[in-house]
Protein backbone atom coordinates (compact mmCIF):
# COMPACT_ATOMS: atom_id res chain seq x y z
CA UNK A 1 0.00 0.00 0.00
CA UNK A 2 1.08 3.38 -1.19
CA UNK A 3 -0.01 6.98 0.19
CA UNK A 4 -0.40 9.47 2.84
CA UNK A 5 -3.07 8.97 5.93
CA UNK A 6 -3.91 11.27 8.57
CA UNK A 7 -6.35 10.69 11.45
CA UNK A 8 -7.84 11.52 14.58
CA UNK A 9 -5.91 10.96 17.79
CA UNK A 10 -7.13 7.49 19.36
CA UNK A 11 -6.17 4.26 20.98
CA UNK A 12 -6.67 2.54 17.45
CA UNK A 13 -3.61 3.47 15.96
CA UNK A 14 -2.26 0.08 16.33
CA UNK A 15 -4.71 -1.20 13.50
CA UNK A 16 -3.12 0.87 10.69
CA UNK A 17 0.46 1.69 12.15
CA UNK A 18 1.70 -1.25 10.21
CA UNK A 19 4.30 -0.46 7.48
CA UNK A 20 3.57 2.82 7.96
CA UNK A 21 6.18 6.06 8.61
CA UNK A 22 5.21 8.97 10.93
CA UNK A 23 5.64 12.00 9.62
CA UNK A 24 3.85 14.08 12.09
CA UNK A 25 2.66 13.58 15.41
CA UNK A 26 0.62 15.48 18.17
CA UNK A 27 -1.90 14.63 20.92
CA UNK A 28 -5.05 15.25 18.05
CA UNK A 29 -3.77 13.76 15.13
CA UNK A 30 -1.04 11.48 13.24
CA UNK A 31 0.58 11.74 10.00
CA UNK A 32 1.78 8.17 8.09
CA UNK A 33 3.25 7.75 5.01
CA UNK A 34 3.35 4.37 3.82
CA UNK A 35 5.21 3.01 0.73
CA UNK A 36 6.88 0.27 -0.72
CA UNK A 37 9.35 2.10 -3.44
CA UNK A 38 10.36 5.60 -4.63
CA UNK A 39 7.12 6.60 -3.92
CA UNK A 40 6.35 10.68 -4.20
CA UNK A 41 6.04 12.42 -1.25
CA UNK A 42 7.72 15.65 -0.19
CA UNK A 43 7.51 18.21 3.13
CA UNK A 44 8.20 21.63 2.98
CA UNK A 45 7.72 24.65 5.91
CA UNK A 46 5.58 27.05 4.34
CA UNK A 47 6.36 29.52 7.64
CA UNK A 48 6.06 28.76 11.21
CA UNK A 49 3.11 27.56 11.39
CA UNK A 50 2.43 25.63 8.19
CA UNK A 51 3.75 22.71 6.73
CA UNK A 52 2.83 21.54 3.51
CA UNK A 53 3.16 17.73 2.27
CA UNK A 54 3.16 16.96 -1.49
CA UNK A 55 2.14 13.61 -2.40
CA UNK A 56 2.19 12.78 -6.53
CA UNK A 57 3.99 14.54 -9.29
CA UNK A 58 3.84 18.04 -11.04
CA UNK A 59 5.25 17.94 -14.40
CA UNK A 60 6.08 21.11 -16.31
CA UNK A 61 7.67 23.08 -13.33
CA UNK A 62 10.57 23.01 -10.95
CA UNK A 63 9.78 21.86 -7.61
CA UNK A 64 11.95 24.45 -6.31
CA UNK A 65 9.59 26.96 -8.74
CA UNK A 66 6.71 25.14 -6.86
CA UNK A 67 8.25 25.92 -3.08
CA UNK A 68 9.12 29.53 -4.20
CA UNK A 69 5.51 30.21 -5.28
CA UNK A 70 3.52 28.64 -2.02
CA UNK A 71 5.68 30.55 0.06
CA UNK A 72 4.54 33.77 -1.58
CA UNK A 73 1.05 32.77 -1.11
CA UNK A 74 -0.47 34.92 1.65
CA UNK A 75 -1.94 33.40 5.13
CA UNK A 76 -5.30 35.19 4.45
CA UNK A 77 -7.90 32.80 2.35
CA UNK A 78 -4.87 30.83 1.62
CA UNK A 79 -7.29 27.89 1.57
CA UNK A 80 -8.98 28.83 -1.79
CA UNK A 81 -5.41 30.00 -2.99
CA UNK A 82 -4.15 26.94 -2.86
CA UNK A 83 -7.20 24.90 -4.10
CA UNK A 84 -7.20 27.22 -7.02
CA UNK A 85 -2.76 27.08 -6.95
CA UNK A 86 -3.44 23.30 -7.49
CA UNK A 87 -6.35 23.25 -9.71
CA UNK A 88 -4.25 24.75 -12.42
CA UNK A 89 -0.99 22.73 -12.03
CA UNK A 90 -0.52 19.74 -14.80
CA UNK A 91 0.11 16.54 -12.44
CA UNK A 92 -1.11 14.40 -10.13
CA UNK A 93 -0.96 14.97 -6.41
CA UNK A 94 -2.30 16.02 -3.34
CA UNK A 95 -1.45 19.01 -1.06
CA UNK A 96 -1.83 18.50 2.81
CA UNK A 97 -1.53 22.17 4.26
CA UNK A 98 -1.34 21.31 8.36
CA UNK A 99 -1.36 24.48 10.73
CA UNK A 100 0.39 23.12 13.51
CA UNK A 101 -0.54 25.76 15.67
CA UNK A 102 -4.73 25.93 15.02
CA UNK A 103 -4.13 22.13 14.37
CA UNK A 104 -6.07 21.88 11.02
CA UNK A 105 -5.38 20.41 7.97
CA UNK A 106 -6.83 20.70 4.70
CA UNK A 107 -6.53 18.74 1.63
CA UNK A 108 -6.13 19.97 -2.39
CA UNK A 109 -5.64 17.72 -5.29
CA UNK A 110 -4.92 18.45 -9.11
CA UNK A 111 -7.24 19.40 -11.42
CA UNK A 112 -9.35 16.18 -11.39
CA UNK A 113 -8.19 14.77 -7.71
CA UNK A 114 -6.65 12.06 -9.99
CA UNK A 115 -5.24 9.95 -6.80
CA UNK A 116 -7.94 8.32 -5.15
CA UNK A 117 -8.66 9.64 -1.40
CA UNK A 118 -10.98 8.64 1.13
CA UNK A 119 -12.75 10.04 4.18
CA UNK A 120 -14.66 9.58 6.99
CA UNK A 121 -15.27 9.98 10.84
CA UNK A 122 -17.19 8.17 13.43
CA UNK A 123 -17.85 8.36 17.29
CA UNK A 124 -15.47 11.89 17.23
CA UNK A 125 -12.91 9.69 15.28
CA UNK A 126 -12.30 10.85 11.69
CA UNK A 127 -9.37 9.84 9.19
CA UNK A 128 -8.08 10.45 5.63
CA UNK A 129 -6.19 8.11 3.49
CA UNK A 130 -5.22 7.29 0.43
CA UNK A 131 -6.13 3.48 1.30
CA UNK A 132 -9.39 2.39 1.91
CA UNK A 133 -8.41 -0.59 3.73
CA UNK A 134 -6.36 1.67 6.56
CA UNK A 135 -9.80 3.54 6.76
CA UNK A 136 -11.95 1.10 7.11
CA UNK A 137 -10.00 -0.60 10.28
CA UNK A 138 -9.40 2.61 11.86
CA UNK A 139 -13.27 3.69 11.75
CA UNK A 140 -14.64 -0.12 11.63
CA UNK A 141 -18.43 0.87 10.39
CA UNK A 142 -20.84 -1.02 9.09
CA UNK A 143 -21.30 -2.08 5.83
CA UNK A 144 -24.13 -0.25 3.94
CA UNK A 145 -26.16 -3.23 1.70
CA UNK A 146 -27.68 -0.44 -0.42
CA UNK A 147 -24.32 0.68 -1.57
CA UNK A 148 -22.70 -2.69 -2.12
CA UNK A 149 -26.35 -3.31 -4.12
CA UNK A 150 -25.43 -0.24 -6.16
CA UNK A 151 -21.36 -1.23 -6.46
CA UNK A 152 -23.25 -4.79 -8.16
CA UNK A 153 -25.19 -2.83 -10.81
CA UNK A 154 -21.83 -0.98 -12.12
CA UNK A 155 -19.11 -2.43 -10.88
CA UNK A 156 -18.32 0.64 -8.69
CA UNK A 157 -20.48 3.44 -6.11
CA UNK A 158 -22.05 5.92 -7.28
CA UNK A 159 -21.42 10.12 -6.20
CA UNK A 160 -18.82 9.74 -2.96
CA UNK A 161 -20.44 6.60 -1.79
CA UNK A 162 -18.33 3.15 -0.59
CA UNK A 163 -19.63 -0.11 0.57
CA UNK A 164 -19.13 1.48 4.12
CA UNK A 165 -21.66 3.68 6.14
CA UNK A 166 -18.89 6.20 7.10
CA UNK A 167 -16.79 6.64 4.28
CA UNK A 168 -16.22 8.01 1.35
CA UNK A 169 -14.24 9.15 -1.90
CA UNK A 170 -13.53 12.25 -2.47
CA UNK A 171 -14.97 13.83 -5.76
CA UNK A 172 -13.48 15.88 -8.53
CA UNK A 173 -14.57 19.67 -7.43
CA UNK A 174 -14.08 18.84 -3.78
CA UNK A 175 -11.42 19.49 -1.24
CA UNK A 176 -11.13 18.48 2.45
CA UNK A 177 -10.93 21.05 5.79
CA UNK A 178 -10.80 19.53 9.13
CA UNK A 179 -10.72 20.77 12.39
CA UNK A 180 -8.61 18.80 14.81
CA UNK A 181 -9.18 19.92 17.88
CA UNK A 182 -12.65 19.41 17.97
CA UNK A 183 -12.65 16.43 15.62
CA UNK A 184 -14.81 18.14 12.74
CA UNK A 185 -13.85 17.24 9.03
CA UNK A 186 -15.71 18.83 6.21
CA UNK A 187 -16.01 18.93 2.62
CA UNK A 188 -16.11 21.79 0.57
CA UNK A 189 -16.88 22.54 -3.72
CA UNK A 190 -13.27 24.11 -5.14
CA UNK A 191 -13.55 27.82 -6.23
CA UNK A 192 -12.47 26.67 -9.22
CA UNK A 193 -13.19 23.81 -11.37
CA UNK A 194 -14.46 22.68 -14.43
CA UNK A 195 -17.39 24.08 -16.51
CA UNK A 196 -17.87 20.70 -18.66
CA UNK A 197 -21.07 22.84 -20.42
CA UNK A 198 -18.97 25.20 -21.88
CA UNK A 199 -17.71 24.25 -25.64
CA UNK A 200 -16.16 25.85 -28.82
CA UNK A 201 -16.34 25.60 -31.69
CA UNK A 202 -13.28 25.35 -33.92
CA UNK A 203 -13.09 26.65 -37.87
CA UNK A 204 -10.10 25.58 -38.78
CA UNK A 205 -9.52 21.54 -37.80
CA UNK A 206 -6.08 21.25 -39.32
CA UNK A 207 -5.00 24.17 -36.61
CA UNK A 208 -6.43 22.64 -34.18
CA UNK A 209 -5.04 19.44 -34.86
CA UNK A 210 -1.53 20.64 -35.21
CA UNK A 211 -2.22 22.03 -31.36
CA UNK A 212 -3.41 19.02 -29.90
CA UNK A 213 -0.34 17.15 -30.82
CA UNK A 214 2.03 19.68 -29.78
CA UNK A 215 -0.01 19.80 -26.46
CA UNK A 216 -0.07 16.21 -26.04
CA UNK A 217 3.74 15.76 -27.13
CA UNK A 218 4.72 17.74 -24.49
CA UNK A 219 2.49 16.25 -21.63
CA UNK A 220 4.28 13.12 -22.57
CA UNK A 221 7.46 14.54 -22.60
CA UNK A 222 7.05 16.49 -19.41
CA UNK A 223 5.97 13.03 -17.30
CA UNK A 224 9.15 11.29 -19.31
CA UNK A 225 12.27 10.58 -17.02
CA UNK A 226 14.97 8.52 -17.55
CA UNK A 227 13.28 4.78 -17.74
CA UNK A 228 9.77 5.08 -19.61
CA UNK A 229 7.56 1.93 -19.64
CA UNK A 230 4.37 1.85 -22.21
CA UNK A 231 1.60 -0.45 -21.43
CA UNK A 232 0.93 -1.03 -25.42
CA UNK A 233 -2.03 -2.62 -26.58
CA UNK A 234 -3.05 -2.41 -30.46
CA UNK A 235 -5.61 0.39 -29.61
CA UNK A 236 -5.27 4.12 -30.92
CA UNK A 237 -4.62 5.69 -26.98
CA UNK A 238 -1.42 3.81 -26.29
CA UNK A 239 -0.10 4.47 -29.90
CA UNK A 240 -0.55 7.84 -29.29
CA UNK A 241 1.42 8.09 -26.26
CA UNK A 242 3.99 6.18 -27.87
CA UNK A 243 4.18 8.23 -30.91
CA UNK A 244 4.20 10.68 -28.24
CA UNK A 245 7.42 10.05 -26.62
CA UNK A 246 9.39 8.64 -29.67
CA UNK A 247 8.49 12.37 -30.96
CA UNK A 248 9.70 13.70 -28.09
CA UNK A 249 13.01 11.59 -27.77
CA UNK A 250 12.65 10.39 -24.62
CA UNK A 251 13.72 6.78 -24.51
CA UNK A 252 10.77 4.25 -24.50
CA UNK A 253 10.03 0.67 -23.57
CA UNK A 254 7.02 -1.46 -24.64
CA UNK A 255 5.21 -4.32 -22.70
CA UNK A 256 2.09 -6.04 -23.63
CA UNK A 257 0.41 -8.78 -21.60
CA UNK A 258 -0.61 -12.17 -23.09
CA UNK A 259 -3.08 -13.25 -20.33
CA UNK A 260 -4.19 -16.66 -19.85
CA UNK A 261 -7.41 -16.77 -21.14
CA UNK A 262 -5.28 -15.20 -24.61
CA UNK A 263 -8.49 -12.23 -24.40
CA UNK A 264 -5.15 -10.05 -25.54
CA UNK A 265 -3.84 -11.89 -28.28
CA UNK A 266 -4.03 -9.13 -31.17
CA UNK A 267 -3.11 -6.59 -28.51
CA UNK A 268 0.55 -8.15 -29.15
CA UNK A 269 0.52 -8.93 -32.63
CA UNK A 270 -0.36 -4.92 -33.54
CA UNK A 271 1.51 -3.45 -30.40
CA UNK A 272 4.56 -4.98 -31.78
CA UNK A 273 3.81 -3.37 -35.29
CA UNK A 274 3.80 -0.18 -33.61
CA UNK A 275 6.91 -1.15 -31.68
CA UNK A 276 8.10 -1.63 -35.19
CA UNK A 277 7.10 1.48 -36.53
CA UNK A 278 8.63 3.54 -34.40
CA UNK A 279 11.51 1.49 -33.65
CA UNK A 280 11.24 0.88 -29.79
CA UNK A 281 12.23 -2.14 -27.90
CA UNK A 282 9.17 -4.16 -27.25
CA UNK A 283 8.31 -7.37 -24.84
CA UNK A 284 5.74 -9.81 -24.56
CA UNK A 285 4.53 -10.64 -21.19
CA UNK A 286 2.80 -13.44 -21.12
CA UNK A 287 0.84 -13.86 -17.48
CA UNK A 288 -0.45 -17.61 -16.33
CA UNK A 289 -3.65 -18.49 -13.62
CA UNK A 290 -1.05 -20.98 -11.26
CA UNK A 291 -1.13 -17.33 -8.81
CA UNK A 292 -5.28 -17.02 -9.34
CA UNK A 293 -5.75 -17.00 -5.52
CA UNK A 294 -2.46 -14.52 -5.07
CA UNK A 295 -3.19 -12.32 -7.04
CA UNK A 296 -6.73 -11.71 -6.05
CA UNK A 297 -5.38 -11.38 -2.56
CA UNK A 298 -2.82 -9.08 -3.77
CA UNK A 299 -5.75 -6.98 -5.40
CA UNK A 300 -7.62 -7.20 -1.79
CA UNK A 301 -4.46 -5.73 -0.09
CA UNK A 302 -4.64 -2.50 -1.72
CA UNK A 303 -8.24 -1.92 -3.38
CA UNK A 304 -10.37 -3.88 -0.49
CA UNK A 305 -13.44 -3.26 -1.80
CA UNK A 306 -13.19 -0.76 -4.35
CA UNK A 307 -11.82 -2.88 -7.74
CA UNK A 308 -13.41 -6.00 -8.59
CA UNK A 309 -11.29 -8.68 -8.53
CA UNK A 310 -11.61 -9.85 -12.08
CA UNK A 311 -8.90 -7.83 -12.73
CA UNK A 312 -6.33 -10.04 -10.58
CA UNK A 313 -4.22 -10.81 -13.46
CA UNK A 314 -3.08 -6.99 -13.76
CA UNK A 315 -1.35 -7.60 -10.23
CA UNK A 316 0.66 -10.37 -12.13
CA UNK A 317 1.47 -7.78 -14.73
CA UNK A 318 3.17 -5.24 -12.38
CA UNK A 319 4.64 -7.47 -10.53
CA UNK A 320 6.36 -8.45 -13.92
CA UNK A 321 7.32 -5.09 -15.27
CA UNK A 322 8.64 -4.27 -11.94
CA UNK A 323 10.70 -7.38 -12.19
CA UNK A 324 12.11 -6.59 -15.54
CA UNK A 325 12.51 -2.83 -15.28
CA UNK A 326 12.46 -2.11 -11.41
CA UNK A 327 10.21 0.21 -9.88
CA UNK A 328 12.19 3.70 -10.22
CA UNK A 329 10.14 3.96 -13.71
CA UNK A 330 7.42 6.05 -15.36
CA UNK A 331 4.62 4.05 -16.03
CA UNK A 332 2.60 5.14 -19.04
CA UNK A 333 -0.85 4.03 -19.66
CA UNK A 334 -3.33 5.02 -22.29
CA UNK A 335 -5.86 5.92 -19.69
CA UNK A 336 -8.63 8.66 -20.32
CA UNK A 337 -8.11 8.34 -24.46
CA UNK A 338 -11.47 6.70 -24.44
CA UNK A 339 -12.81 9.73 -22.21
CA UNK A 340 -11.18 12.89 -24.02
CA UNK A 341 -11.77 11.89 -28.02
CA UNK A 342 -15.23 10.29 -28.19
CA UNK A 343 -18.25 13.36 -27.83
CA UNK A 344 -19.94 11.80 -24.40
CA UNK A 345 -22.77 13.28 -24.93
CA UNK A 346 -23.78 11.19 -27.85
CA UNK A 347 -26.12 14.39 -28.78
CA UNK A 348 -28.63 13.07 -26.57
CA UNK A 349 -32.23 15.00 -26.45
CA UNK A 350 -34.20 12.92 -24.52
CA UNK A 351 -37.09 14.73 -22.76
CA UNK A 352 -37.21 12.85 -19.20
CA UNK A 353 -34.39 12.04 -17.33
CA UNK A 354 -36.00 8.17 -17.05
CA UNK A 355 -34.97 7.49 -20.30
CA UNK A 356 -31.75 8.72 -19.72
CA UNK A 357 -31.61 6.61 -16.74
CA UNK A 358 -32.55 3.70 -18.69
CA UNK A 359 -30.14 4.15 -21.08
CA UNK A 360 -27.32 4.28 -18.09
CA UNK A 361 -28.45 1.30 -16.91
CA UNK A 362 -28.43 -1.07 -20.47
CA UNK A 363 -25.38 0.42 -21.37
CA UNK A 364 -23.31 0.37 -17.54
CA UNK A 365 -24.79 -2.54 -15.21
CA UNK A 366 -22.85 -5.91 -14.21
CA UNK A 367 -26.24 -7.10 -12.77
CA UNK A 368 -29.59 -5.78 -13.28
CA UNK A 369 -31.00 -3.84 -10.26
CA UNK A 370 -33.57 -6.28 -9.44
CA UNK A 371 -30.71 -9.16 -9.38
CA UNK A 372 -28.26 -6.78 -7.26
CA UNK A 373 -31.30 -5.88 -4.87
CA UNK A 374 -31.92 -9.85 -4.34
CA UNK A 375 -28.58 -11.04 -3.47
CA UNK A 376 -27.95 -8.17 -0.97
CA UNK A 377 -31.78 -8.05 0.14
CA UNK A 378 -32.35 -4.63 -0.50
CA UNK A 379 -35.45 -3.51 -1.95
CA UNK A 380 -35.35 -3.21 -5.58
CA UNK A 381 -37.69 0.29 -5.07
CA UNK A 382 -34.52 1.80 -2.98
CA UNK A 383 -32.04 0.79 -5.00
CA UNK A 384 -33.57 2.28 -8.26
CA UNK A 385 -34.88 5.35 -6.37
CA UNK A 386 -30.24 5.89 -5.18
CA UNK A 387 -29.13 5.34 -9.06
CA UNK A 388 -31.65 7.36 -10.44
CA UNK A 389 -31.64 10.78 -8.05
CA UNK A 390 -27.67 10.53 -8.71
CA UNK A 391 -28.47 10.58 -12.37
CA UNK A 392 -31.22 13.18 -11.99
CA UNK A 393 -29.06 15.64 -9.99
CA UNK A 394 -26.21 15.51 -12.18
CA UNK A 395 -24.91 18.94 -12.71
CA UNK A 396 -25.85 19.57 -16.30
CA UNK A 397 -29.27 21.30 -17.68
CA UNK A 398 -29.83 18.39 -20.47
CA UNK A 399 -29.48 14.95 -20.84
CA UNK A 400 -26.86 15.15 -23.24
CA UNK A 401 -24.93 17.27 -20.61
CA UNK A 402 -25.65 14.58 -17.72
CA UNK A 403 -24.29 11.36 -20.00
CA UNK A 404 -21.05 13.52 -20.26
CA UNK A 405 -21.36 13.82 -16.45
CA UNK A 406 -21.88 10.72 -15.57
CA UNK A 407 -18.90 9.21 -17.33
CA UNK A 408 -16.94 11.68 -16.26
CA UNK A 409 -17.83 11.30 -12.53
CA UNK A 410 -19.05 7.72 -12.02
CA UNK A 411 -16.80 5.63 -15.04
CA UNK A 412 -13.94 7.87 -14.93
CA UNK A 413 -13.49 9.41 -11.35
CA UNK A 414 -14.66 5.83 -9.34
CA UNK A 415 -13.79 3.07 -12.10
CA UNK A 416 -10.91 4.27 -14.19
CA UNK A 417 -8.96 6.14 -11.74
CA UNK A 418 -8.73 3.43 -9.45
CA UNK A 419 -7.25 0.97 -11.89
CA UNK A 420 -4.55 3.16 -12.82
CA UNK A 421 -3.82 3.49 -8.95
CA UNK A 422 -3.37 0.13 -8.49
CA UNK A 423 -0.02 0.16 -10.95
CA UNK A 424 1.11 2.88 -8.25
CA UNK A 425 1.61 0.09 -5.94
CA UNK A 426 4.64 -0.84 -8.00
CA UNK A 427 5.91 2.10 -9.97
CA UNK A 428 4.24 5.50 -10.63
CA UNK A 429 1.54 5.42 -13.46
CA UNK A 430 0.47 8.89 -15.38
CA UNK A 431 -1.07 9.23 -18.82
CA UNK A 432 -0.61 12.59 -20.87
CA UNK A 433 -4.29 11.98 -21.71
CA UNK A 434 -5.57 13.66 -18.70
CA UNK A 435 -3.20 16.27 -17.98
CA UNK A 436 -4.74 19.89 -17.16
CA UNK A 437 -3.41 21.46 -20.63
CA UNK A 438 -4.58 18.48 -22.86
CA UNK A 439 -7.75 17.26 -21.17
CA UNK A 440 -9.02 21.32 -20.95
CA UNK A 441 -8.59 21.52 -24.70
CA UNK A 442 -10.82 17.91 -25.23
CA UNK A 443 -13.19 18.58 -23.00
CA UNK A 444 -13.97 22.18 -24.52
CA UNK A 445 -14.41 21.37 -27.79
CA UNK A 446 -17.66 21.12 -29.83
CA UNK A 447 -18.81 17.73 -30.35
CA UNK A 448 -19.49 18.35 -33.52
CA UNK A 449 -15.65 18.12 -34.37
CA UNK A 450 -15.01 15.00 -32.70
CA UNK A 451 -17.77 13.58 -35.26
CA UNK A 452 -15.38 13.73 -37.89
CA UNK A 453 -14.21 11.21 -39.96
CA UNK A 454 -11.32 10.07 -38.69
CA UNK A 455 -11.07 12.75 -35.82
CA UNK A 456 -8.80 10.37 -33.93
CA UNK A 457 -6.19 8.98 -36.45
CA UNK A 458 -6.05 12.49 -38.35
CA UNK A 459 -4.31 13.29 -34.67
CA UNK A 460 -1.94 10.41 -34.50
CA UNK A 461 -0.56 11.36 -37.81
CA UNK A 462 0.02 14.93 -37.00
CA UNK A 463 2.51 13.60 -34.89
CA UNK A 464 3.58 9.85 -36.20
CA UNK A 465 2.06 8.76 -40.06
CA UNK A 466 3.06 4.59 -39.72
CA UNK A 467 1.86 4.59 -36.59
CA UNK A 468 -1.75 6.19 -38.04
CA UNK A 469 -2.22 3.87 -40.31
CA UNK A 470 -1.84 0.51 -38.59
CA UNK A 471 -5.10 -1.22 -37.93
CA UNK A 472 -6.95 -0.48 -34.59
CA UNK A 473 -7.00 -3.78 -32.65
CA UNK A 474 -10.34 -3.18 -31.15
CA UNK A 475 -11.91 -3.68 -34.98
CA UNK A 476 -9.21 -6.79 -36.17
CA UNK A 477 -9.04 -10.30 -35.87
CA UNK A 478 -5.58 -11.34 -36.69
CA UNK A 479 -5.00 -10.37 -40.42
CA UNK A 480 -8.78 -9.77 -40.34
CA UNK A 481 -9.96 -6.02 -39.89
CA UNK A 482 -13.93 -5.22 -39.95
CA UNK A 483 -15.22 -1.48 -39.79
CA UNK A 484 -15.63 0.38 -36.73
CA UNK A 485 -19.54 1.18 -37.71
CA UNK A 486 -19.62 -2.31 -38.16
CA UNK A 487 -18.05 -2.90 -34.96
CA UNK A 488 -20.53 -0.48 -33.18
CA UNK A 489 -23.78 -1.90 -34.59
CA UNK A 490 -23.01 -5.56 -33.45
CA UNK A 491 -22.22 -4.06 -30.18
CA UNK A 492 -24.96 -2.52 -29.51
CA UNK A 493 -27.07 -5.24 -30.86
CA UNK A 494 -25.41 -7.09 -28.28
CA UNK A 495 -25.96 -4.57 -25.18
CA UNK A 496 -29.66 -4.53 -26.29
CA UNK A 497 -30.26 -8.34 -26.98
CA UNK A 498 -28.03 -10.75 -25.36
CA UNK A 499 -27.28 -11.29 -21.51
CA UNK A 500 -23.91 -10.66 -19.94
CA UNK A 501 -22.60 -14.14 -19.99
CA UNK A 502 -23.77 -14.73 -23.85
CA UNK A 503 -21.46 -11.29 -24.63
CA UNK A 504 -18.49 -12.29 -23.47
CA UNK A 505 -18.86 -15.54 -24.83
CA UNK A 506 -19.33 -13.70 -28.19
CA UNK A 507 -16.18 -11.44 -27.57
CA UNK A 508 -14.45 -14.68 -26.82
CA UNK A 509 -15.38 -15.70 -30.68
CA UNK A 510 -14.54 -12.44 -32.37
CA UNK A 511 -10.87 -11.93 -29.74
CA UNK A 512 -10.42 -15.99 -30.70
CA UNK A 513 -9.49 -16.21 -26.73
CA UNK A 514 -10.50 -18.90 -24.68
CA UNK A 515 -14.06 -19.81 -23.44
CA UNK A 516 -15.17 -17.96 -20.54
CA UNK A 517 -16.54 -20.74 -18.62
CA UNK A 518 -12.70 -21.44 -17.87
CA UNK A 519 -11.99 -18.49 -15.64
CA UNK A 520 -15.49 -19.42 -14.25
CA UNK A 521 -14.68 -22.34 -12.61
CA UNK A 522 -11.47 -20.87 -10.05
CA UNK A 523 -14.29 -17.74 -9.23
CA UNK A 524 -17.33 -20.35 -8.73
CA UNK A 525 -14.52 -22.63 -6.29
CA UNK A 526 -13.74 -20.39 -4.22
CA UNK A 527 -17.18 -18.83 -4.20
CA UNK A 528 -18.30 -21.72 -2.98
CA UNK A 529 -15.76 -21.83 -0.17
CA UNK A 530 -16.30 -18.64 1.01
CA UNK A 531 -20.09 -18.23 0.86
CA UNK A 532 -21.58 -20.30 3.44
CA UNK A 533 -19.36 -18.03 6.39
CA UNK A 534 -20.83 -14.41 4.94
CA UNK A 535 -23.78 -12.66 6.65
CA UNK A 536 -24.89 -10.65 4.19
CA UNK A 537 -25.13 -12.00 0.76
CA UNK A 538 -28.42 -14.09 -0.17
CA UNK A 539 -26.90 -17.48 0.23
CA UNK A 540 -29.88 -19.63 -1.64
CA UNK A 541 -30.57 -17.17 -4.67
CA UNK A 542 -26.90 -16.54 -5.55
CA UNK A 543 -26.31 -20.59 -5.14
CA UNK A 544 -29.57 -21.37 -7.21
CA UNK A 545 -27.80 -19.21 -10.22
CA UNK A 546 -23.97 -19.96 -9.86
CA UNK A 547 -23.30 -21.61 -13.33
CA UNK A 548 -25.65 -18.99 -15.15
CA UNK A 549 -23.86 -16.06 -13.86
CA UNK A 550 -20.88 -13.82 -16.37
CA UNK A 551 -17.78 -14.13 -14.91
CA UNK A 552 -18.22 -10.07 -14.53
CA UNK A 553 -20.42 -10.97 -12.21
CA UNK A 554 -18.78 -14.07 -10.59
CA UNK A 555 -15.76 -11.50 -9.92
CA UNK A 556 -18.23 -8.99 -7.96
CA UNK A 557 -19.58 -11.91 -5.75
CA UNK A 558 -16.06 -13.40 -5.08
CA UNK A 559 -14.75 -9.63 -4.51
CA UNK A 560 -17.22 -9.18 -1.76
CA UNK A 561 -16.91 -12.09 -0.38
CA UNK A 562 -12.88 -11.63 -0.26
CA UNK A 563 -13.28 -8.63 1.48
CA UNK A 564 -15.36 -10.23 3.94
CA UNK A 565 -13.06 -12.55 4.92
CA UNK A 566 -10.39 -9.50 5.66
CA UNK A 567 -12.57 -7.80 7.65
CA UNK A 568 -13.58 -10.69 9.82
CA UNK A 569 -9.86 -12.23 10.39
CA UNK A 570 -8.72 -8.89 11.24
CA UNK A 571 -11.96 -8.23 13.65
CA UNK A 572 -11.34 -11.57 15.32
Amino acid sequence: MVGISICSYSPNYSSILEDQDVIYKNNNFIVLNSSNHDYPVSTLRINQDIILIMEGKIYGKAFESIVTELKTLSTEKIDEKLSSYAFDLDGEFYFYKIDITKNQIAVFGDHLNRLPLYFGSKDQRWVISRQIKTAYFFLQPEISRLNLAEFMVFDYNLADRTWFENIFCLQLDDYIQIDALNNNLQVKKKKTTYNFEDKTKIKNTKVLLEDMAEVFTKACTDRAETTNVLSMSGGMDSRSVAAGLVKGKKPLLGVTFENAEKTALYDGIIAKEIADALTINWQKISLTKESFNYDIASLMKVKMSIQPCRFYFLYQFCNEVSKKFGSNIIFFTGDGGDKVFPDLSKNLKFNSDLKLFRLIMKENHEFTINLAAKITGVSEKELEKQIFSYIKELPAATSAGKLEQFTLRARMKRYIFEGEDRNRNYFWSTTPFLSKKFFSLMMHLDPEIKKQKNFYSDFIAHINHDVASIRNENFSKGKLQIGKGLYSFIKKLSNRYLSRKSKEHLKSIFKSSSSPNNSAKQYITEIKRLLPINTLLEEKTISRSLNNYSTGQLSLLLTYLKAYEIMSTNRN
